[in-house]
């Protein structure tokens, strides 16, 4: 086997499991305070009963299983359970929606999972070929196909709305497992740490967000399942150059085409970084990779047009649009930078399309986000080839999210979320007070701002 990844992750995996279980303990009760504080001063828009009950209740579940990750008990027996809890929450928001007289998804008609819905189940009596080129004739793009599809498939088995509704949220369920399971062998990989490794992969897997998703009749599960395994089968092709491996690499890249294109490019270049860094080359890597980032951002407005078929000036009519329609303040614009750096931002105090009931995914995420930027800092200083094909896809990722001004979504952050929480997990130990409690008042300072932010919705 070929010596690429080093048992203890960043030369030295810093992670500490008795300070991540303080530090996670501590943000836990930091949320709640934050939380019962706007409670009481009173919410700027109403806020469903519904909503406030699947918050606390997804919020309880997380705890849970992210505590679970540090008892004595075997990863397959832990994402097992996890994968039943995460049904049962699912079902429970979606029969939340039912009991408060909400659409089928809790969304208003015309997202994205009415869309993908009604296509394909208006559509099932068609061939499949027949279907794929209805879609292609009707515009839809190559990442448009692949859920479209599923749903297709699905409602061909059997042609009822609900059997299609609710066996997709169980198809769900399975990614969820085999998701944390890919997450988890990655991240053990690196580390060799059997509690951090499970506590790595339920970030994602026990994830409010993801419960929602699934719920909510969205695709994001799918290609984060695809983008994990492509990671992880790409990292041990390397090590061992086994076909099965590389077999399983190729198909999830693919698969990734029909989700999100912009997802496969990135998969690619991080493929061509993780085949050919190594330890003769990798300063030269690091000054290329610098190179080719401002290379990136002077031609950007050519890259955009060619690949992605608009321009920046385009790119900035859109942003300014999104920013007029969520605040009548100069706020966003701002704000947008700083949630595609640290980011997304939880909401304290309004719905803002259901973000309200995984608020603490989001706060989760924004507090870890200084130890993924330790792990970076110690991946350039020590040039870790190891880990450049992560770094290079969540840069990219980060980048795209803030011009193109979704910054604030945590659907255009969750692709590269797995791989981030491999990164940030790693530097989870003490660090300098001073550093440290800082950069806090510092995040939760911008929590405040954003959620006290002038509404216009």
């Amino acid at each position: 086997m070929k010596a690429f990844i080093t048992s203890t992750g960043l030369k030295e995996c810093h992670a500490n499991n008795r300070f991540i279980r303080h530090f996670f303990l501590g943000l836990t009760i930091l949320y709640a305070v934050m939380s019962l504080i706007y409670y009481l001063i009173g919410y700027k828009v109403e806020v469903p009963e519904y909503m406030e009950q699947s918050r606390v209740m997804l919020t309880i579940y997380y705890v849970i299983m992210l505590s679970s990750s540090f008892m004595q008990v075997k990863m397959r027996q832990l994402f097992v359970t996890n994968a039943i809890i995460f049904l049962v929450m699912t079902l429970m928001v979606k029969f939340s929606y039912y009991a408060a007289d909400m659409p089928e998804f809790g969304h208003l008609a015309g997202s994205d999972a009415y869309f993908y819905f009604n296509t394909g189940t208006t559509n099932y009596e068609l061939s499949i070929g027949e279907y794929i080129s209805y879609l292609l004739s009707n515009g839809m793009k190559v990442d448009d196909l692949g859920y479209l599809t599923i749903v297709y498939l699905v409602h061909n088995i059997l042609p009822y709305d609900y059997f299609t509704i609710y066996f997709i949220i169980l198809i769900n369920t399975i990614l969820i497992y085999y998701s944390t399971v890919a997450l988890y062998k990655l991240q053990y990989l690196f580390t060799k740490n059997d509690q951090l490794s499970k506590f790595t992969a339920l970030l994602y897997g026990a994830s409010p967000f993801m419960v929602t998703i699934s719920s909510n009749g969205l695709k994001e599960i799918f290609f984060v399942f695809f983008v994990i395994h492509f990671f992880y089968h790409m990292y041990m092709y390397k090590q061992d150059n086994s076909l099965y491996h590389l077999a399983f690499m190729i198909v999830f890249g693919l698969m990734s085409l029909f989700f999100r294109t912009a997802v496969f490019y990135m998969q690619v270049l991080s493929l061509i970084v993780c085949m050919t860094a190594n330890n003769s080359n990798k300063r030269l890597y690091m000054l290329f990779f610098f190179v080719v980032l401002f290379f990136v951002t002077v031609v950007a407005n050519y890259l955009m047009q060619r690949f992605m078929g608009f321009t920046m000036e385009q790119m900035a009519e859109i942003v300014e649009y999104r920013a007029r329609e969520q605040s009548d303040t100069g706020l966003v614009s701002i704000i947008n930078w700083i949630a595609g750096i640290i980011g997304p931002l939880p909401n304290f105090d309004r719905p803002a399309a259901h973000a309200f009931t995984h608020n603490y995914f989001s706060f989760i995420k924004s507090c870890f986000s200084l130890f993924f930027i330790l792990s970076v800092v110690e991946v350039i200083r020590k040039f870790v080839y190891q880990y450049y094909p992560i770094v290079v896809f969540i840069t990219i990722s980060i980048y795209m999210t803030v011009v193109a001004g979704v910054a604030l979504d945590v659907r255009f952050h969750i692709t590269y979320l797995p791989l981030f929480f491999i990164l940030a997990t790693q530097q989870l130990r003490r660090i300098n007070p001073f550093v440290f409690y800082g950069y806090m008042a510092l995040v939760v300072g911008f929590f405040i701002m954003y959620s006290t932010r002038a509404v216009t919705y």
